[in-house]
Parts: C-alpha cells; sequence; structure tokens
C-alpha cells in the first residue's frame, strides 16, 4: 500500500521528481568530468568520457520513471493520447460516430428521466408503498374503476379488518373574489387524510373535526403554489379570513414546496361524511386507505369485497351488482401511462441498438482502412490483446463523448416534454435528472463505448504481420471479415428499423380508423366554456332565470349562429350516469337495471351541435318548471329498450332528481354522440328539460363562423353584466376537447414516428456505408469486369443485388420479431389487429424504398468505373 501511495505521490509531483533527477544526474556528470580531466583528458574529451562513465541521462531518467510508473495506467494513457489524435484525423468520422450515439444515448436517458419519475419514484407521502386506491367494480357493466358511494365507505372505514385508516375525498371549486374573479380547483377531503397521507402543513395547521361543524367558515389549506402566486408568499396569511363567492373562509395551513396533490388541486378544505349520513343516492368520491402493518393487497380486497357481499343485501337497490377493487395509489397514479411508457421506452432501446451498430458499422470501416498501420503493429511486436485493449478505449472514447452530448440531449428532451404539458404522462412535472438516471446514462455510455469499439475488433483476427506488410494477404483477410460484421450489423439495423416502422404504422392506422368514427356532432366552428353558480347565491328559479338570461344574450352578440347548454357536453367529463328502466314493466331484479348518461339541456343544445332529432320533438321552451315531466332519449337507448317498437309515449323511471327517483314520458328521439370519446362504445342517453332537471354547473356550446375563440371576450363581458364574481370557465373551441380526447393515442404515435424515422435513417446510412466499401474494394474487379464486355446494367445488379440481399435477410428477421412483438401494442389499437398486412406491407415497402435509394448511389459510382485507367493503375 505504501508503494502504491508513493507511485500516486509521483504522479502528482512528476515535475519536481524529473527536475530533482535531472539536477543529480548534471551533478554525478559534473563530477566524473573533473575525475576524468585530473588523469589528464581535454575538457571535451572528460565531458564525453563523463557521459561513459554515468550514463545517459535520457536513458536514465526514463529507468528512473520506470520504477515509479504504474505501467497499466502508462499504457491506458497512451491509448487515450492515441485515441484522441485519431479522432483530430478524422474529424468526419469521429463526429458522425459521435452525434450518432448522442441521439440514442439522449433518447435513452430522456425515457429513463420520465420512467424513473413515472414509474419508479415513490410518491411522497409516507411509506407510499402501503397506500390503497378504493374503487367500486361494477359486475354487470364491467366497470372496475368506478367512484364510490359515501355510504359505503363509511361501511368498508368501520367493518374492515386490513386498514389502520381510511379517506374519503371529492373534487371541488371555489372562486376568489378579486377585482377579476379568479377560479379556484380545489379537493374536499376528510380530516383524516392528512394522516393517511402522513403529510402535514408547512405553515399553519391541518384540519380538525370542528372544522366541518355547519355554520363555520370554509378551512383551506393552500398550495405552496398558489400560496405564492396569489398571496405572494405572505406568511401572515394564515389564519385570515379570504373572500370567496361561495362563502367565508379562512386560510388554515400552506403545503410544503414538495407536496403532490392528489390530483390539478390547488386547495384542500374539508368534509364531513358523519355515521347518521348516508348517501346512497349516487356514487361520487373517491377513496384512499392505509394498509396496516403485514397487511397485502391481495388481503385487503379480499376483506372489503366480503364487506361488499354483505352490502348487497343490506342495500339490494343501490349495492347489488357492485363489488370493490382495491389496488396501491401508485397504480392509479400512472394509469394507462404505464403499457405506453414501456413501449417507447422498448422503441428508444432500439433505437439505441441501431445508433450502436451504425458507430460499429463505421468502426470496423476505419479498422480496415488502418490495416497497414495495425499490421506495423504486430511486426514490431504488438499482442493480438494489446491491438484489442486499444481499440476499445477508442470506443470508450468515442462512448463518452457521445454520451456527455446525449446526456444533454435528454435534458433538453425532458424539458420540452415538461413544457409540453402532456396531461396522458401523470407526475410530469416531478421529472427530474436525479443520480439514478445518471448512473444509467454512465452505464449505457460504457456500454456503448465497448460495443463499438470491441465488435470492430473482431475484424482484425486474421491480421498477420507478414501478410499486412506485403500489403495483400492481410488486406483480404481483414476486409472479409469486417465485411461480414458490417453487413451484419446492416441486418441488424434493418431488422430492428422493420420493427418500429410496423409498430408505427400500426399506431397511425388505428388513429386513422378512430378519426373516421362519426362523433355524433359536429364540432367545428363551436366555442365551448363553462359556467359554476354558487349554491349560496343561485338556487330554484335563479338558475333557471340566469340560463336563460346568459343564453339570450350570447344568441345576440355578432356573429353568434346559434347557442346551446347543457350539464355535460360530449367529450368532457361533466354530466353524471344512473340507472333507468321502462315505468310501464315490472322492477328487475337488484342490479340488472341499465344505466344511462343524463344530461340537462336547452332548446338550442341539439341544434348547436347538429344532433338531428330522429323521432318526436326536441326539448322546447314550454317543458317549464311543475308541467309535465319530458324527457329525449337517444337512439342507443330507445333500440335497447323497444327495439322495433314506437318509443314516443313511453315512460322512463330514472333514479334522478330525489330518492324516489324521476319519471318521465319520452318525447323525442335523437341521434347518438360519443360522449365518453371515439374510441368508446355509444351509451345510452337521456336528455331532459333544462326548466325541470337544473344543475348549478353548465356548459355553453356557441357555434361562431370563423375563429371562435374571438368571440371570449365579448362572452366575458356579458358573464360580467349578470354577475361580475362568475369567471368563464375554461373557453375553447370544441375542437380542442376532440383533439384531446385522442392524445393517449397520438402522442405515443408521434414518438414511435419520430423514433422510427431516426431509425430508418441511420439504416439507410449504414446500408450506403457497407456498400460504398464494397465498390471501393471491388474496384479492380469492376473494372476487369467492364473491360470483359460487362454492361452498366449488370455491374448495377451486382451492387444492388448485394444490397438487396442485405435488406432482405433484414425484413424476414424484422418480419418475425414483428409477428412476436407488436401484440403488446394492442390495448392501444383501435379496430386494428397486430398483425394487420396494410400496416406491415407498407412498413416493408418503405423500408424496401429506403434501401434501394440507399444502394443506388454506390451503384452509379460502380457503373462509372473506367476499366482503362483500372488496368492502367494494376
Amino acid at each position: 500500500m505504501g508503494s502504491l501511495f508513493r507511485r500516486l505521490r509521483y504522479y502528482l509531483r512528476r515535475g519536481r521528481y524529473d527536475a530533482d533527477m535531472r539536477e543529480e544526474l548534471s551533478h554525478h556528470q559534473a563530477l566524473a568530468a573533473r575525475d576524468a580531466e585530473r588523469e589528464g583528458l581535454s575538457p571535451e574529451a572528460a565531458r564525453l568520457e563523463a557521459v561513459r562513465r554515468v550514463g545517459r541521462a535520457g536513458r536514465i531518467t526514463d529507468a528512473s520513471r520506470d520504477v515509479w510508473r504504474l505501467a497499466r495506467l502508462e499504457t491506458v494513457l497512451q491509448d487515450l493520447r492515441y485515441a484522441f489524435r485519431g479522432l483530430r484525423r478524422q474529424p468526419a468520422h469521429a463526429a458522425a460516430a459521435i452525434f450518432t450515439l448522442a441521439l440514442g444515448i439522449g433518447a435513452t436517458t430522456a425515457i429513463a428521466t420520465v420512467l424513473n419519475a413515472v414509474l419508479l419514484t415513490p410518491l411522497p407521502y409516507l411509506e407510499p408503498d402501503r397506500l390503497m386506491q378504493v374503487w367500486e367494480h361494477n359486475i354487470p357493466r364491467d366497470r372496475q374503476r368506478n367512484v364510490v358511494n359515501p355510504g359505503n365507505y363509511l361501511d368498508w372505514r368501520n367493518r374492515n379488518h386490513t386498514f389502520s385508516g381510511m379517506a374519503l375525498y371529492v373534487s371541488g371549486e371555489a372562486t376568489l373574489v378579486r377585482e377579476r374573479p379568479l377560479r379556484l380547483s380545489g379537493t374536499r377531503v376528510t380530516v383524516n387524510m392528512l394522516d393517511i397521507l402522513g403529510v402535514r402543513p408547512a405553515l399553519g395547521r391541518g384540519f380538525v373535526e370542528e372544522d366541518t361543524e355547519p355554520g363555520r367558515p370554509r378551512a383551506l389549506i393552500l398550495t405552496d403554489e398558489l400560496w405564492r402566486r396569489v398571496f405572494g408568499g405572505d406568511s401572515s396569511i394564515v389564519g385570515q379570513p379570504v373572500a370567496l363567492v361561495e362563502g367565508d373562509a379562512f386560510v388554515a395551513g400552506v403545503f410544503p414546496p414538495g407536496f403532490r396533490p392528489l390530483g390539478d388541486e390547488e386547495y384542500w378544505q374539508p368534509v364531513r361524511v358523519p355515521d347518521s349520513a348516508r348517501f346512497l343516492g349516487g356514487r361520487f368520491a373517491l377513496v384512499i386507505g392505509r394498509l396496516k402493518e403485514g397487511a397485502t393487497v391481495e388481503q385487503a380486497d379480499a376483506d372489503l369485497r366480503a364487506i361488499a357481499q354483505s352490502l348487497q343485501t343490506e342495500y339490494p337497490r343501490t349495492n347489488s351488482g357492485w363489488t370493490v377493487q382495491v389496488e396501491p395509489l401508485m397504480d392509479k397514479v400512472t394509469g394507462g401511462a404505464r403499457q405506453v411508457l414501456v413501449m417507447v421506452a422498448g422503441a428508444i432501446g432500439l433505437v439505441l441498438l441501431i445508433a450502436c451498430a451504425n458507430v460499429a458499422s463505421l468502426s470496423v470501416a476505419r479498422v480496415i482502412g488502418r490495416q497497414g498501420e495495425l499490421g506495423l503493429r504486430a511486426a514490431l511486436g504488438a499482442t493480438r490483446g494489446r491491438v484489442i485493449r486499444q481499440l476499445a478505449v477508442e470506443g470508450l472514447v468515442v462512448g463518452t463523448l457521445g454520451g456527455a452530448l446525449g446526456v444533454l440531449l435528454g435534458l433538453l428532451a425532458v424539458n420540452g416534454l415538461r413544457a409540453a404539458e402532456l396531461s396522458e404522462i401523470p407526475r410530469l412535472q416531478e421529472v427530474r435528472l436525479d443520480p439514478r438516471v445518471l448512473g444509467f446514462a454512465l452505464l449505457i455510455t460504457v456500454l456503448s463505448g465497448l460495443s463499438c469499439g470491441l465488435l470492430p475488433a473482431f475484424s482484425v483476427g486474421g491480421t498477420t504481420p507478414g501478410g499486412t506488410l506485403v500489403g495483400v494477404a492481410g488486406r483480404s483477410t481483414v476486409s472479409r471479415g469486417g465485411g461480414r460484421i458490417r453487413a451484419g450489423l446492416v441486418v441488424l439495423q434493418v431488422a430492428l428499423s422493420l420493427l418500429l416502422l410496423a409498430g408505427t404504422g400500426l399506431m397511425v392506422r388505428s388513429l386513422v380508423r378512430l378519426l373516421d368514427v362519426d362523433p355524433g356532432i359536429e364540432y367545428n366552428g363551436v366555442l365551448t366554456s363553462g359556467i359554476s353558480l354558487p349554491f349560496r347565491n343561485y338556487q330554484g328559479e335563479r338558475v333557471t332565470t340566469f340560463y336563460r338570461e346568459i343564453a339570450a344574450r350570447v344568441a345576440s352578440l355578432p356573429g353568434v349562429q346559434e347557442v346551446g347548454l347543457t350539464t355535460g357536453l360530449p367529450f368532457t367529463s361533466a354530466g353524471g350516469a344512473t340507472s333507468f328502466r321502462d315505468a310501464d314493466q315490472p322492477e328487475p331484479e337488484p342490479g340488472a337495471m341499465p344505466a344511462a348518461d343524463i344530461r340537462a339541456v336547452d332548446p338550442g343544445f341539439f341544434t348547436t351541435l347538429r344532433i338531428p332529432v330522429l323521432r318526436g320533438r326536441g326539448i322546447e321552451d314550454s317543458d317549464l318548471p311543475g308541467g309535465r315531466p319530458v324527457a329525449v332519449v337517444g337512439q342507443a337507448l330507445a333500440e335497447q329498450m323497444w327495439p322495433g317498437a314506437e318509443p314516443l309515449g313511453r315512460r322512463l323511471w330514472v333514479s334522478w332528481g330525489s330518492d324516489a327517483g324521476t319519471t318521465v314520458e319520452v318525447v323525442g328521439v335523437v341521434g347518438n354522440a360519443r360522449y365518453w370519446g371515439l374510441h368508446n362504445q355509444t351509451r345510452a342517453a337521456i336528455y331532459f328539460p333544462i326548466q325541470q332537471q337544473p344543475g348549478n354547473y353548465m356548459q355553453l356550446a356557441i357555434r361562431v363562423p370563423g375563429n371562435p375563440a374571438a368571440t371570449v371576450p365579448l362572452l366575458e363581458r356579458e358573464l360580467a353584466v349578470l354577475d361580475p364574481n362568475l369567471p368563464l370557465l375554461n373557453p375553447k373551441p370544441y375542437s380542442a376537447l376532440v383533439s384531446a380526447s385522442i392524445g393517449d393515442r397520438r402522442y405515443p404515435m408521434l414518438l414511435l414516428a419520430i423514433l422510427a424515422g431516426l431509425a430508418l435513417a441511420l439504416s439507410a446510412v449504414g446500408l450506403y456505408g457497407v456498400l460504398a466499401y464494397f465498390v471501393g474494394e471491388r474496384t479492380r474487379e469492376i473494372g476487369v469486369r467492364r473491360a470483359l464486355g460487362a454492361t452498366d446494367a449488370s455491374v448495377i445488379g451486382l451492387v444492388l443485388g448485394k444490397g438487396g440481399r442485405l435488406v432482405v435477410l433484414g425484413l424476414v428477421l424484422g418480419g418475425l420479431a414483428v409477428l412476436g412483438t407488436t401484440r403488446f401494442l394492442q390495448g392501444l389499437l383501435y379496430e386494428v389487429g397486430t398483425g394487420d398486412p396494410i400496416a406491415l406491407g407498407g412498413a416493408i415497402m418503405v423500408l424496401a424504398a429506403v434501401g434501394l435509394a440507399a444502394s443506388a448511389l454506390p451503384a452509379l459510382n460502380a457503373a462509372r468505373v473506367d476499366p482503362a485507367i483500372t488496368l492502367r493503375g494494376e
């Protein structure tokens, strides 16, 4: 160990050691020269004699250094210096290799960063692996993730044996009174939610039971972002009242900056679910539970399912056909993004392999060009291991430079993803480059560098000093080995490119089929927005009066053709669903009733969205409160309930409006509208007159020719005239809603398309390089062929045949890979099979065309070979 430290100290103080050595040698040489002069030699002869007696300074210095130096380290440093000199001598090759690797490593680093934050990093709560999301599961409809009945939550909480605690939460909103009203999204939580998650406010306090007592002002805990943005980060706001349109409130606390909300809420407020209250009329809440020590997800699921079975007997009207599903909270957060991210990660892995294969192919060509140098090394005594180590170091240098640039590109890509705010990727704002990702980036950098260095090393296995120095044997041996390796790498690139292209083709085909689906509405040229009326100020007739007034004012705005109101527009999450039955038929068994989407609409709704009235009439102004209860139904419901019969005049009982439900007469049938996205099946729908079933939240659909967004300022002005404390909520063109509904299919398709394009370009470059080298190596043979009468077509065919064989082999291997892997895309496809012949055939045609294009230039160069010049050169 002491020797090692002394050697390391030598490297740290190398200059001083060399100076001391020179000084000591000079001293000994001076003494030897003086002794020689005393023996009668002249000064010049004495100096030469001193050198003979003491030894040459350079040789002694080298010998002294060998005592201190670490031989392996010196060899590695020599290899590094030589590698950098080689890159400087061939800057084009260096730039191509480094940038190619940087693209692959950058993409891999970016997806690793996202995967780490979204899927691998635990949620920022206390012992997050014990946090469970509890859903209700509708068995007849196989709806596994349904919101929860608060009454059932009470029974789960009181009867279970596997949870240490359970908390309930529902979404909420509030309007902050300011110069311009500010709408805030919030969450109402049971008082124990903070304890369940194991979080505490950074300022102020948490909730207490007294905060839920009737008549008390709302207690709010603000997110750090809202506190800083709206209240300027003023800590004195804690405990102070804030003015809300909905009523009195005060700030109880502020969450810490790193707190992760349950959704996109900006504040929490407490909600009471007393044991005496049973809201068995609907399902609208979400539930989180914390497992007891040692309890498993399976045990908790079985525990709550047993309770749900009992509740079916106790409350058959509302619980028949319902059970429970328990899953880790992390699964609820990641949702369907897991499959997409894993798919994209696999695609990026393929691109990285293609990039490494491309760089390795470039390196093989470079090694073949250096066969004279390698033969000379062998002639001077270099072993095969020494040559391979040099090539490995060169590959590591290229990989390291490419990795460093790739990490920077990855950071830019991650920042771009965060700026894009893709709602389909959860926890996107939590994405950060942390030590785990950097370690992974370092690992793939090293592996990429080694692969790019060691693969070319196999092409020098047959090089002999004599053969190489002669100039024939070495070249042919190295060329054959290197050619086979480069050809194999091209086949690999073609196969992997086909896999990516086929996946992209399937996604494109699926999206095209999805966009061909009739949404049931005509949304182009329509502006949408929401209005939420606070219960404190708007109840009963005042609600319906407000809706009539806002509809009349909006209809009178310049350019507005039609306006419609509804409690839930298609392609939004607004609106409800409930059970119904034919009121003139015997009541079905509990749990056997069908379900329908419920909407309240005004007379202008159907005409504004161009939903056709197929039979009877739509909603009319005469459908007033206290009048005959009527409803319009969708075509899907009419066919479901009365196939081949007249639906007009039929009566429906709907579990809506009160505990006893509502009985209405069907006065019209309208076309089907796809409320829950283009990819979901059309569902039964019931439309109530807005005057008979008003709600405090309403959405507007406004048909405006030209640019609908230009109407927003006018709409805000009219709303302010009616009530200055009401904000206009999320005004946007209807086309944006439809586009967002297919975002979970569009963004993976775009990512796959980008990756497939990159893979295609890399494969084309690789194939071109192989064929260009093939032509260069066989220039003499081609010249002789031309001299013997070979035509341009035959020479071109020779080169194209070489490229065609590589492409065909790659297509065969890639086709087998496609058949075995694309089944993992099934969950992302719409009415397209994973073996779709159009997608696969299109991918094959694109690759074949690119392969032909990449082969064309080398083939044309071969046809231009002049036999006379070639033979004179020989």
